[in-house]
């Protein structure tokens, strides 16, 4: 695989060292850490530099971390620094699909210093003594760690719960015990996120393994002692409870309770806790979508009559099975009863989406099923699916979904064997489209704004334009609810609208307050890409509203990257009136920057990381890592990155560390009608004097 001459150092200087790696162990990208830490530089030659010259490995890279193994690790080796002194590391290893070659991984390795063993500190050394007696006495499992994981000791009660005869087999393990006993690496790296910032923790859960490989699950309070004033220089004391029994007894219950004891698939109770929980999280979420299915077993009474309960309870355990292959790992399969089924679709994109996820399920039941030995048989179904928009209750999408799978059974022909039927989707009844006209009218569609803030000074740098539609009957709907119903040329007319009403606003603001770099960012769905004279659009409407076309930003999701053909061509008609293009990522944006690479026509101003990413970056070290990383590239690509979601300073911290360029969310302000918007501005810009 040829790669495009990245090999240069990242222009940022801060953070932890890093570098990313090819398949070969070829450098592709290191920042200055790297290169201060290592001695390695541009030298001016295109000539490839390896891993092997910057860092000995305990163990060769591909014997402990193989390229074809596509989770997080980590590892231990040593580096001579640029004075000739060998300097122990630990690194962490994340794998990235190349941009260049989706076929491929990339490896993103995170290299910290190794630090020193806390035995050589005599004033350790003398505390060790001070609890080696209580610690020995105790019936419970007790143990001590230095700031870097090691583990210091442990006593013999805490040495017997992980299957050791005694305490000295334990300690000799060192930092090796958590790589050894914790399968689940993000668990015990929060841990000491956690001590490091407070300086204890309480009823913490691990997942562990014992000596002979059994799992384990344990309940850990751990503290760092009065003495030490340094929490992330200082050991830690762990008092450790085994509660695996007591886990199995609560798991047994949850089967017991939300399971189908024929299938082991989620039963009723547990799917429609679960639709409810997606209905809460749509209306809070904008564009937030996913579908509900109903899957009939075709003719099951004469299955039941011909083969008899037995095998016909294997044909529905079978039946369970095949969809559970067949959908996504975030999608749920539970069985409704008798010969019913039903899914949960969960953040599909559009409708498209969820009907490839059913068609993979009318393909794998194509397959025979062996009922025994000697008999086979092969089993049609029935499918009826419903979207989430317009919907409250799970109730009503079960209901919708009955109908819709009862309407694709009506539509079967006379044949005794006929074809699997197709999938039906049921509409909840659209609206005619003088309807929306009307709503324009009348001022129930409406916009909100939401403030965009630079993280550096807190300034206030633009607003997100946000439809939304009071509706006389149905309440305050989010686009999501009524966008995905429409037909695409609807789409477009109500996008020209938007496109008017933002522009216009935002022009309004400039000539009354001081503001001539404030934008606006307008959401555009996937469909408005269908409509060819989006530019000439854009350009009338900045005719009518004078407003300079770099005050507008387009915002699009990656998907919609991906979708049409002419989406590049489009775009670069677009950045010819100078707007701006922002691209909504569902990740962390590095799959969006390695797109980028792969599609260079594709002109993107700004990246906006997900805010799905943004609430688990305090107590997740993997995004942190990942989301730091990502503004790194982006900015040596000229790309801005803006990070949605920010509800908590304690996120907006770690943002500001990682040097991200924008941030909205509700830590700065919820949306905002238009007059509140105007106080904001009154806050932040002067007014400009009226002319007579």
């Amino acid at each position: 695989m040829e790669h495009p001459p990245l090999a240069s150092p990242c222009p940022d200087q801060h953070g932890p060292a890093f570098c990313i790696i090819d398949h070969e162990e070829r450098l592709l990208h290191w920042n200055q850490s790297f290169a201060d830490i290592t001695g390695i530089a541009r030298k001016g030659d295109n000539a490839p530099v390896f891993l092997s010259a910057a860092i000995k490995l305990a163990t060769p890279l591909d014997n402990a971390f193989p390229a074809t193994d596509h989770a997080p690790r980590s590892g231990h080796g040593q580096l001579h620094d640029q004075d000739g002194q060998i300097i122990p590391v630990t690194f962490f290893i994340h794998p990235i699909p190349d941009g260049a070659d989706q076929g491929k991984m990339v490896r993103l390795l995170l290299i910290h210093e190794a630090g020193a063993s806390p035995f050589q500190d005599a004033s350790l050394c003398k505390v060790e003594r001070r609890y080696q007696r209580i610690f020995e006495m105790s019936h419970r499992g007790l143990a001590k760690f230095a700031a870097d994981g090691s583990l210091l000791y442990a006593n013999s009660a805490f040495a017997k719960m992980f299957g050791w005869s005694d305490a000295q087999g334990v300690q000799e393990q060192g930092m090796r015990w958590w790589e050894k006993h914790c399968p689940v690496p993000e668990q015990y790296l929060r841990l000491f996120a956690i001590l490091r910032e407070q300086g204890n923790i309480s009823k913490f859960q691990l997942d562990v393994l014992a000596k002979d490989g059994q799992p384990r699950k344990i309940l850990l309070d751990a503290y760092v002692p009065d003495d030490q004033s340094n929490r992330c220089t200082s050991s830690f004391i762990a008092v450790v409870e085994d509660i695996t029994e007591q886990h199995v007894v609560e798991q047994q219950l949850f089967q017991d309770t939300f399971t189908d004891q024929l299938t082991g698939l989620p039963n009723k109770s547990l799917f429609v806790d679960r639709v409810e929980a997606a209905l809460r999280r749509a209306k809070d979420q904008e564009n937030d979508l996913f579908a509900v299915a109903f899957v009939d077993i075709d003719d099951f009474k004469v299955i039941n009559e011909t083969y008899g309960n037995v095998l016909g309870d294997r044909i529905l355990v079978q039946v369970g099975r095949k969809l559970q292959h067949a959908v996504r790992d975030m999608d749920l399969v539970a069985r409704y009863g008798d010969d019913e089924f039903v899914l949960l679709l969960d953040r599909i994109n559009d409708e498209r989406e969820a009907v490839c996820v059913l068609e993979r399920i009318k393909q794998s039941l194509t397959v025979p099923l062996a009922i025994t030995e000697q008999l086979e048989t092969v089993c049609s179904v029935s499918i009826g699916l419903v979207l989430s928009p317009g919907y409250s209750a799970a109730a009503e999408m079960l209901r919708d979904a009955d109908k819709a799978r009862y309407k694709s059974m009506s539509e079967k022909n006379g044949s005794p064997f006929p074809p699997p039927p197709p999938i039906t989707l049921f509409r909840k009844p659209d609206l005619p489209w003088d309807a929306y006209q009307q709503a324009m009218e009348l001022g129930e569609m409406f916009l909100l704004y939401r403030p965009s803030h630079r993280i550096s000074d807190n300034t206030l740098i633009g607003f997100e334009a946000m439809l939304r539609w009071n509706h006389p009957r149905h309440g305050l709907l989010h686009p999501a609810n009524f966008l995905p119903l429409q037909e695409p040329e609807n789409i477009v007319f109500l996008t020209k609208w938007m496109l008017g009403q933002v522009c216009s606003r935002m022009h309004t603001w400039h000539q009354t307050y001081d503001c001539p770099a404030l934008s606006a960012t307008a959401n555009m769905t996937a469909e408005s890409f269908l409509y060819p004279e989006l530019p000439e659009t854009l350009q009338t409407v900045f005719e009518i509203t004078d407003l300079d076309t770099c005050n507008l930003k387009l915002e699009f999701s990656r998907m919609a990257m991906h979708r049409f053909d002419d989406f590049g061509e489009l775009c670069m008609r677009i950045k010819e009136l100078d707007i701006q293009l922002a691209v909504d990522d569902y990740g962390t944006g590095y799959s969006t920057l390695l797109s980028l690479q792969r599609y260079p026509f594709v002109p993107i101003d700004t990246l906006q990381v997900n805010r799905r990413v943004v609430a688990r970056l305090p107590d997740n070290n993997y995004y942190q890592e990942m989301v730091w990383a990502t503004i790194m590239l982006a900015h040596s690509l000229g790309v801005e990155v803006e990070a949605d979601g920010v509800e908590t300073p304690e996120q907006l911290a770690l943002l500001r560390d990682m040097h991200c360029d924008s941030a909205k969310g509700r830590l700065f302000s919820k949306p905002l009608e238009p007059e509140a918007a105007e106080a904001l501005l009154q806050t932040h810009f002067t007014s400009r004097p009226l002319l007579n």
